[in-house]
């Protein structure tokens, strides 16, 4: 009976072994997609005005250094009404490079609003990371306002 014990045990622990090795060798997931969603909900730009939205994605590392994730820079030139429930725009960003999963820690999004006048945007906005192994990551924030006065948001 101890012999048998002795052998199921030999052979759980060699299992367990080679299927740590198996894990190790799995390659980390890269970042495959990455987009943001722009909800206007009032104060959306007028058909007659084009506003420049400059939008990054980067990681803070700390101690000043930081790593750009994805970027894109948007014109909605009059796509944004602020009449009755709002408008949604999606927009697509570049990726830089082939990000791994563990680089998205402390992931921040910084948004530049460049308007052709006296402007407000007040909006909520969905942060959408797809990875190569498809796991979806999304970061929804609300109630944020850009203006002449307030053309940055780092967050």
């Amino acid at each position: 009976m101890l012999r048998l014990i002795a052998a199921i045990v030999l052979v759980l622990t060699s299992t367990v072994v080679t299927w740590s090795q198996t894990l190790d060798q799995i390659p980390e997931p890269t970042l495959s997609e990455a987009t943001v969603t722009f909800n206007t909900y009032g104060g959306g730009n007028d058909k007659d005005v084009c506003v420049l939205v400059k939008i990054l994605i980067y990681s803070d590392f700390g101690s000043g250094f930081i790593q750009d994730v994805a970027s894109a820079d948007f014109a909605p030139c009059g796509r944004f009404s602020d009449e009755g429930e709002g408008t949604q725009q999606k927009v697509s960003l570049n990726i830089n490079g082939s990000i791994p999963l563990s680089a998205i820690r402390n992931t921040r999004t910084k948004i530049n609003f460049q308007p052709n006048g006296d402007d407000t945007w007040m909006f909520h906005y969905t942060l959408a990371l797809k990875f190569s192994n498809g796991l979806l990551l999304k970061k929804e924030v609300r109630r944020q306002e850009l203006s002449d006065h307030k053309l940055q948001i780092d967050q």
